[in-house]
């Protein structure tokens, strides 16, 4: 029995690492810290001979029978194999994984409440270190690529600013309609952490990130202006928050300004390219749609139904979920995620546990995510999927416990 509860203890532990090491991107063969956590959490929670609920093996039989079937397309209309492939494999089993432990360990509250200060924690060394990374490239202490990359690359010289950016992006979303209220920020740690936040996406010269963040923003204030007109209750306390951080951001620009040691125009360009939503004359937007039409031929190779798998996909990636899935297996597998997610909404949706309000937020964050890996497949980059379906798990058991209720205040 003790050995039973140590090993649990481990696997817990384990998974909280994974998230707190997530930050760091050194690799050795593509395999990075939090890999290796993940991975050594699932083995203990095994090793005691525990398993995932039937409809979750069944979920996770049917994904990797849909994979295994458009392989054996793939081999015999193309017969390319990519070394790529066998890694897609734990990608995808990577995903289930964190979905799984999240279920088992969350409903523990003292593990959750280390969860929610942990991912908080991330969250603000990420911001952090874009503003560092700046000033460390700017005035020559680092060399490479102005636009940030994630602590401990093996090459700063190839930025991964949108990955950066898209994962700042969802786990600001978290924090705004739930980690602060768990946490009881004050309304000013609030504005403060979030103007933090958004000059960090700033400066990773990302427009997805921003867009995804702009969204929750507006939706938030939404809510916001939608419980004042129901409760006729204005909180001033975030009106005179949000004046007050703005005179301090002016004062601390004026004061400090001729002591920052970096390329201001520089940082300006950054600005002008994450605010840039000309998409018809951007070359990116336009490689995107080129990607789409590679894996819609995937498709039509694995005869629409099928794809031709992960080793004869066209693309390792693709720059969006839907063409990734579709490459990789065909409108079934396509179908099938979307009904995953719509299962997850259906089950969020009938708890009696959940408010109306952290309802509607969850969905919201599922939405956003959805819509971000639209524009990029961030489900299939451990960086940002431990983050981001962490955080959305979080979200559920904060509100089942009934500390998120008035997420507008």
């Amino acid at each position: 029995m003790n050995g039973k509860i140590s090993l649990n203890q481990c696997s817990k532990t384990m998974l909280l690492f994974a998230v707190i090491f997530t930050p760091i991107a050194y690799d050795i063969a593509s395999i990075r810290i939090n890999d290796l956590l993940l991975i050594f959490s699932a083995v203990f929670f095994f090793y005691q001979k525990k398993v995932f609920d039937k409809n979750f093996f069944l979920s996770i039989s049917v994904c990797f029978f849909i994979l295994i079937i458009s392989i054996f397309i793939g081999q015999f209309v193309k017969g390319d194999i990519t070394l790529s492939g066998f890694v897609f494999f734990y990608k995808y089993a990577a995903v289930f994984l964190v979905v799984g432990l999240c279920k088992e360990f969350f409903s523990d509250s003292d593990f959750l409440d280390k969860v929610i200060r942990s991912y908080f924690f991330v969250m603000i060394i990420l911001s952090v270190w874009v503003y560092c990374y700046i000033i460390l490239v700017t005035s020559g202490k680092i060399s490479g690529n102005f636009r940030p990359s994630f602590p401990l690359s093996r090459d700063y010289g190839e930025s991964d600013a949108h990955l950066y950016s898209s994962t700042l992006a969802i786990m600001y979303s978290v924090y705004l309609f739930f980690i602060r209220r768990a946490l009881r920020h004050s309304n000013l740690t609030f504005i403060a952490v979030s103007f933090i936040l958004f000059g960090a996406m700033l400066l990773t010269g990302s427009r997805g990130g921003l867009l995804v963040s702009s969204m929750s923003i507006l939706f938030f204030l939404l809510l916001f202006f939608l419980r004042l007109v129901i409760h006729k209750k204005l909180s001033f306390s975030v009106l005179i928050s949000f004046l007050l951080m703005i005179i301090f951001s002016f004062l601390l620009f004026y004061f400090f300004k001729d002591k920052i040691d970096f390329d201001l125009a520089k940082v300006i360009v950054l600005f002008d390219r994450a605010l840039n939503f000309d998409l018809a004359q951007d070359e990116s937007s336009n490689l995107r749609i080129e990607f789409l039409l590679l894996a819609v031929n995937d498709m039509i190779d694995g005869f629409y139904f099928f794809g031709v798998g992960p080793f004869a996909s066209a693309k390792v990636f693709f720059d969006g979920v839907i063409a990734i899935l579709i490459s990789h297996g065909g409108l079934s597998l396509l179908v099938f995620s979307f009904l995953l997610v719509f299962w997850f909404i259906a089950r969020v949706a009938i708890s009696s546990d959940i408010p109306i309000s952290s309802k509607v937020m969850i969905f919201f964050l599922v939405f956003i995510y959805i819509f971000s890996n639209l524009i990029t497949e961030y489900i299939f980059v451990m960086r940002n999927m431990i983050l981001a379906i962490v955080g959305i798990s979080a979200s559920v058991f904060i509100s089942s416990r009934g500390r998120s209720r008035d997420i507008t205040t």
